[in-house]
């Protein structure tokens, strides 16, 4: 098992055809198998490729249970068929490695990207992803199987409007709501050397909370909020008292809403380390780096430059669904073979958003797959699971690369 150095890369946004499901861990080898085979024929049928070797992504939704994203790399954005679908890889900066060896240990390179991003003042930026770069069928002990690992990630400096027409209802392959569902697209700039009575003025006529901030190029540069503007009617001419102003010079620091209120323009005012979200992000991490960060806006970046920004009433008209909405759209998902276990027999009852779950399912591995994908819905507020298992769990198969019961290199051309 190796692992090569680190490198950053600057990835064009890459189109995509993949499949998507929730699985435990048991499920995910001949889940990818089969939807490998499935991308591929769609792709090849489409003349866009594929146009390199397969990946997966994993996003972990509980204890051994991921949402997997897997598919093949296209010539061109294809249209959707059956249950595949098209996507993008997102483009922009990347830390990447090459892992050597099975498997069941790639979870050291993902651990050496996540320390190296961090070591380097970064931040990561939505799932990685694993390029199988090698045809596992070649390589039956697996020692010498190459895995490209790819981690999106910010540099340390870099990168709320309604808008009703933009509002999506889900659709029989999405399980929840992404950031380019529900974002505003028509966002309110200014640059660094925008007076602050303008600021006001666009905030006032606007009915905005936060400004995004540009440089010459376009480039997110800053943001300014609401309490950055109002830091000048709270600091600005007032006298401070003495132990505050001394405080201040003990300790080498100058309070940061006084330095604000001192300011004239948005460059003097406005926050440069700037939280942020991709239009491929969930919704849900979306929120939980709202509520971690303690800020009511994030821009939404793509390819370094701010196409929308969703702000919490965007995320709260995700959640704004009836019972009725939200029963329809569940049963829809569990009722899709690549999406749940065969042989389920589930019934769905939601009331005030309170989701209960009735009937069988094959084995006990099943149960927690159903609650993660009804998690995934906006506007759920609890599950109530009682599926019972009419079988105990198989025994697991010996660990083996999950891609080794498919030939994928005899799609690639």
């Amino acid at each position: 098992m190796t692992v090569t150095d680190i490198t950053v890369q600057t990835l064009p946004a890459q189109p995509v055809a993949v499949m998507r499901s929730i699985r435990s861990v048991p499920q995910i080898g001949p889940w990818i198998s089969a939807a490998f085979e499935e991308v591929a024929a769609v792709v090849a049928s489409s003349h866009a490729g594929p146009s390199g070797p397969p990946f997966a992504r994993y996003h972990q939704q509980g204890d051994s249970v991921f949402e997997v994203e897997a598919g093949f790399p296209c010539t061109e954005p294809i249209a959707g068929h059956g249950f595949v679908e098209a996507s993008t890889l997102p483009g922009g900066q990347a830390a990447c490695t090459t892992y050597t060896g099975p498997y069941d240990g790639i979870g050291a390179a993902h651990d050496a990207l996540r320390m190296w991003i961090e070591s380097h003042h970064g931040r990561v930026v939505g799932d990685p992803w694993d390029v199988y770069l090698d045809n596992p069928a070649d390589q039956p002990d697996q020692t010498h199987l190459r895995t490209q690992v790819v981690q999106p990630f910010e540099s340390a400096g870099e990168t709320d409007n309604a808008d009703p027409g933009r509002e999506q209802p889900l659709t029989h392959h999405q399980l929840t709501k992404k950031v380019r569902d529900v974002m505003t697209t028509t966002v309110v700039t200014a640059t660094a050397h925008t007076p602050l009575p303008a600021l006001v003025d666009l905030m006032v006529r606007s009915r905005i909370s936060g400004i995004p901030i540009l440089d010459e190029q376009s480039h997110l540069v800053g943001i300014v909020t609401e309490a950055d503007l109002i830091s000048k009617p709270a600091y600005g001419g007032h006298r401070r008292r003495p132990l505050g102003v001394l405080g201040d010079i003990i300790h080498g620091r100058e309070n940061m809403w006084a330095k604000k209120a001192k300011g004239l323009a948005a460059g003097d005012v406005m926050t440069t380390i700037v939280e942020t979200a991709q239009p491929g992000e969930d919704i849900r991490i979306v929120a939980r780096r709202m509520v971690d960060c303690g800020v009511k806006r994030l821009p939404v970046v793509a390819d370094g430059h701010v196409i929308g920004i969703v702000s919490r009433p965007d995320v709260l008209r995700a959640m704004h669904r009836t019972d009725q909405e939200l029963e329809q759209d569940i049963e829809t998902v569990l009722s899709d073979p690549m999406r749940v276990p065969e042989s389920m027999l589930v019934d769905v009852t939601v009331t005030d958003g309170v989701v209960r779950l009735t009937g069988t399912v094959p084995h006990p591995i099943d149960i927690p797959v159903l609650s993660a994908i009804v998690w995934r819905f906006p506007g759920v507020v609890d599950v109530r699971n009682e599926v019972t298992a009419t079988e105990p769990d198989p025994e697991p198969p010996p660990s083996r690369n999950p891609m080794s019961d498919y030939e994928y290199l005899r799609f690639f051309r």
